[in-house]
């Protein structure tokens, strides 16, 4: 008996009904959508309204500010006509203060001499020195917003006096008539905040949770108990970039700060504005309702429309796919005739009427698949040609490029390197498939970085990786190369591979081994130069304090070094320094520290010594140096050199304390009758010039912090023209007491101490500002810096 299988039990449920109720269900999703971009859009718009306004009111206030600012400016030049009138006396600006009072908004007034010493003053007082100084340096108006004892807008504008001299005028207006203006012109209620983090005496209305202090307020009696309500509601950092809407007994209130430019040491202070958009918010609320009564009716109507529209051209598909298995049975011929027959002309196609052309349509192509077919394997022939050509093409370029490439498996093998890659890696490109990457590198410290980076690569957490590694060839030598790693990946998803690109950089590494040297040598000598002899003499003063060692330093400076470059030239010169170079580190001991510090100047760091032992190598150099003779111009010069030798810790307890006791001694040995040498001894002589570096080095140190540079002018007369050409600019400088101090121990203690740069930027500075004021006052002077 045979069983046949029972069939799955299902509903029919035609197109047309499955359309309908899908359709049913985006449209109204749709309308959803756009019922919430709609209010989105609206919210968006009341936002930017809000906005907008908010930018205007900032622009507002800055403006209303300026504008103070320019009246109390124009006023303060007012007071220049009245003392030409009546003179700068107490009763005579007190009667003109009366009359600014009582016609203007001006709070406060002063008067203040050449010198800046406040005169008079009427109202509050104010003012702060520093806006008065700002006004007397700079010849011209200074204002300032700021919140102190109140908030207030000051300026400071200097006027002449019918004497010649230049006093300065203050006047100051409450910030108050700047937000009463503002209200007036917006609408707008306005009060001012300043940060006050406790609650003080002088608090006029403190918001304990804004820890602010309402100072001032519009309507104060409406105001002032919404301004509460929202610092019990908002965060007040959140109204500096948002508004906040709050609603009381039916009205919205929005609340927003709008900041103010203050002065930095002035208390922080900003606006806050409070305006009713009731109306805006209602008008809001009825467009959204209007939105959903019009979205609904609209559903609806559609609804009903796409079950019309869906009736019949569904049942007319339903009698098309019946036939459409004859195309399987090849009966194309057969299925193109009942197909014209069936498909009617109507005035308007729907997509039954689309289905039967194109079954049509495709019946025909598929009579023309065999043709195509064999095209299509034609064209893929031709093509498999094309991609070998390309692959020659590249696998020539690669092996022709003068740069090393390769490429590596997931594994970290090479699976390609071209013909320079292997060259340079001293094999043949079959000797190094399959070998691992890392092999051809130097073994260090570094390689378990790199494969961790690599590592990276694979697993795509980078994109690129670059390092600088050396290559070690199958001979053993090491080859400096710069490599650049980047992951490449297949088309059919295999694992990925890493591009290898190497430059070989061993002329840069070499070229930069020598600029290293080079910053660090004098390259006439070879010796180590000033700059790292000074590290070096940091390290061993580091190593004395750490072990409690002694060690010395030697100062070698030739006697009458001038006379060989004068009589027999520089190359003579050069010679001798360079034979004195030689002499210094053959008899030097192999763990002493040589160096030439510049000039005829050498010094030598003898470590772990004692005063004894200090004193006997110095007695060795110098002994060995006599021996030395430079054949010059008919003539040969013998060197003879004055060394003088401190030590560390007993001489001094710095680098710059032990380089000058050094110098002391070696000026010593000199006074001594030259080529000798001595020990730092701590005589009078020594103490007096100890005493006179210490006293010019804090004499400079001052100078600078405080910048008291005094710059005095010398006119150059051209003695043909009988006119000054220009005026030479000269450094003066006065202690305490106003005496002059003598420049060139100043400047030369600037030189030693290594302070000359700051201090020549600090003078041209102050004369290239005085050239600024000649300029602006029309004076076309020209002026020169020694």
């Amino acid at each position: 008996m045979l069983m046949t299988a029972k069939k799955p039990f299902s509903y029919f449920l035609s197109l047309k009904w499955k359309a309908f109720l899908l359709t049913s269900t985006i449209i109204a999703l749709i309308f959803q959508g756009f019922l919430l971009r709609s209010s989105s859009l609206l919210d968006q718009e009341f936002e930017q309204a809000r906005h907008e306004l908010y930018v205007r009111h900032q622009a507002e206030v800055s403006m209303l500010i300026a504008e103070t600012i320019r009246r109390l400016t124009q006023l303060a030049r007012t007071v220049q006509a009245q003392i030409e009138q009546g003179g700068m006396s107490d009763v005579a600006l007190q009667g003109y203060w009366k009359v600014l009072h009582a016609n203007s908004d001006v709070e406060s007034a002063a008067f203040y001499d050449k010198q800046g010493e406040l005169q008079f003053s009427y109202g509050k007082n104010v003012f702060r020195q520093i806006i008065v100084d700002r006004a007397l340096v700079a010849a011209s108006p200074a204002s300032e917003v700021g919140c102190y004892a109140f908030c207030s807008i000051t300026v400071a504008v200097p006027i002449h006096l019918p004497n010649g001299e230049i006093a300065v005028v203050a006047l100051s207006a409450s910030f108050e008539s700047v937000i009463l203006s503002f209200s007036r012109l917006s609408g707008v209620d306005m009060g001012i905040l300043v940060d006050m983090p406790t609650q003080q005496d002088s608090a006029v209305h403190y918001l304990d949770n804004w820890q602010v202090d309402l100072t001032a307020v519009t309507r104060g009696e409406t105001t002032t108990p919404l301004v509460d309500l929202a610092s019990q509601n908002f965060n007040l950092d959140q109204l500096n970039y948002h508004n906040k809407i709050l609603r009381r007994n039916d009205h919205f209130y929005e609340f927003r700060t709008i900041r103010i430019s203050t002065s930095k040491t002035s208390l922080k202070s900003r606006l806050l504005a409070v305006s009713d958009v009731t109306q805006k918010i209602i008008e809001k609320q009825r467009t959204v309702f209007g939105g959903i009564l019009f979205a609904v009716s609209g559903l609806l109507l559609a609804e009903l429309l796409l079950l019309v529209l869906l009736w019949g051209p569904m049942t007319r598909l339903r009698r098309t796919a019946n036939i459409l298995p004859m195309l399987a049975e090849n009966a194309f011929s057969q299925l193109r005739k009942i197909l014209l027959q069936s498909n009617r002309v109507k005035l308007f196609k729907d997509e039954s009427h689309v289905v039967n052309e194109t079954a049509i349509a495709l019946s025909f192509k598929l009579e023309d698949m065999q043709g195509e077919l064999y095209d299509r394997a034609e064209l893929l022939e031709k093509r498999s040609a094309e991609l070998e050509k390309e692959k020659e093409f590249v696998t020539g370029l690669l092996n022709t490029a003068h740069v090393l490439i390769l490429v590596q498996s997931e594994l970290g093998n090479i699976t390609m390197i071209n013909h320079y890659g292997a060259l340079v890696a001293g094999y043949d490109q079959e000797e190094l498939i399959g070998r691992p990457f890392v092999e051809i590198l130097v073994r260090g410290v570094e390689l378990i970085d790199i494969r961790y980076q690599l590592g990276e690569l694979l697993s795509g957490e980078r994109t690129e990786f670059h390092h600088e590694t050396d290559l070690i060839n199958s001979s053993g030598d090491l080859v400096h190369m710069s490599w650049y790693h980047a992951t490449i990946s297949s088309s059919d998803d295999s694992a990925s591979q890493i591009l290898t690109v190497a430059l070989d950089i061993s002329e840069r590494k070499e070229a930069e081994e020598h600029l290293g040297w080079l910053a660090a040598h004098d390259p006439l000598t070879g010796l180590i130069n000033r700059r790292r002899f000074t590290e070096e003499l940091e390290h061993t003063i580091a190593t004395c304090n750490r072990y409690g060692h002694t060690s010395a330093i030697l100062y070698f400076d030739l006697d009458q070094f001038k006379d060989v470059n004068d009589t027999s030239g520089h190359l003579v010169g050069d010679q001798m320094l360079r034979c004195v170079a030689r002499q210094l580190k053959l008899v030097a001991r192999e763990s002493d520290t040589v160096a030439r510090l510049g000039g005829d100047e050498f010094a030598v760091i003898v470590h772990e010594t004692d005063l004894e032992d200090a004193g006997l190598t110095a007695e060795r150099l110098c002994t060995s140096l006599v021996e030395i003779t430079v054949e010059g111009e008919g003539r040969y010069h013998r060197v003879s050199t004055s060394v003088g030798v401190a030590l560390y810790p007993e001489h001094a307890g710095g680098i710059e304390e032990l380089m000058a006791n050094a110098d002391i001694a070696m000026y010593q040995a000199k006074d001594a009758g030259r080529n000798c040498w001595r020990i730092f001894d701590k005589d009078e002589l020594g103490k007096e010039r100890i005493q006179q570096r210490v006293y010019w080095n804090d004499k400079v140190k001052q100078a600078i912090s405080s910048d008291t540079f005094t710059i005095y002018f010398q006119p150059i007369l051209h003695i043909e023209s009988k006119r000054v050409s220009h005026y030479e600019a000269l450094l003066r400088i006065f202690d305490d007491d106003g005496a002059l101090l003598s420049p060139q121990l100043f400047i030369q203690s600037a030189e030693q101490s290594g302070l000359i740069l700051e201090m020549d930027k600090k003078i041209v500075e102050k004369v290239i500002a005085y050239q600024a004021i000649l300029n602006k006052r029309g004076s076309l002077v020209r002026l020169s810096v020694n």
